[in-house]
């Protein structure tokens, strides 16, 4: 019995939280001014650790097809759909319920380099990640090619809502990110991410 309690108390907490982020990030929006600048030297640290957790989850995957013996015929079987949802980096993206802070460093450092630059983030994972997982499905495999858009969908899906909340997106032009539109360079900060050391 104590143990539903805890879990109600945490749900309703949980709740509160993700309000609390959706309140701020308005209040952000309407107040650009009040959104700190972020240096070149910055976005550069946290690009690059986020290339590095990259490829360590490219290697990942490609250590467990060779682990299982691979077949091309089967690419993407619930299994690799499995280990793909599984990867710190996409947790909180694959999940079904949101969570306020995520527990996973790595997802962080992806949420916050979305803020930083969404289309230079979405490079970066289709050149260490998502490139690997569709070389590794045959294109005359229609199931593993949608299976694997699907999946690839959802990723970009949450991360690019994340940035374009209350329609930030639509007020830039030419597909720019909040980061490219508000002035010097700045982005909200905060909401659970780690600064980059």
């Amino acid at each position: 019995a104590q143990r539903n309690n805890n879990h109600k108390v945490l749900r309703r907490l949980n709740t509160e939280i993700l309000g609390h982020q959706r309140n701020v990030r308005e209040f952000l929006q309407a107040n650009r001014q009040l959104i700190p600048e972020i240096s070149s030297e910055e976005k550069h640290k946290i690009f690059k650790l986020l290339r590095d957790y990259a490829r360590e989850a490219g290697a990942e995957l490609l250590s467990h097809e060779l682990s299982r013996g691979y077949r091309r015929e089967q690419a993407c079987t619930n299994d690799l759909a499995t280990a793909i949802k599984e990867l710190s980096l996409f947790v909180p993206f694959l999940q079904s319920q949101d969570l306020a802070i995520s527990v996973s460093v790595k997802a962080r450092v992806l949420k916050m380099a979305a803020l930083y630059d969404l289309p230079l983030t979405m490079r970066v994972l289709d050149e260490e990640i998502f490139n690997l997982l569709h070389a590794s499905a045959p294109s005359s495999d229609a199931e593993a090619q949608r299976c694997l858009e699907e999946l690839i969908g959802k990723v970009k899906e949450e991360l690019s809502s994340n940035v374009a909340e209350a329609g930030a997106e639509s007020a830039c032009l030419g597909g720019q990110t909040p980061a490219s539109c508000t002035p010097a360079g700045q982005t909200p900060m905060g909401f659970g991410f780690p600064a980059a050391q």
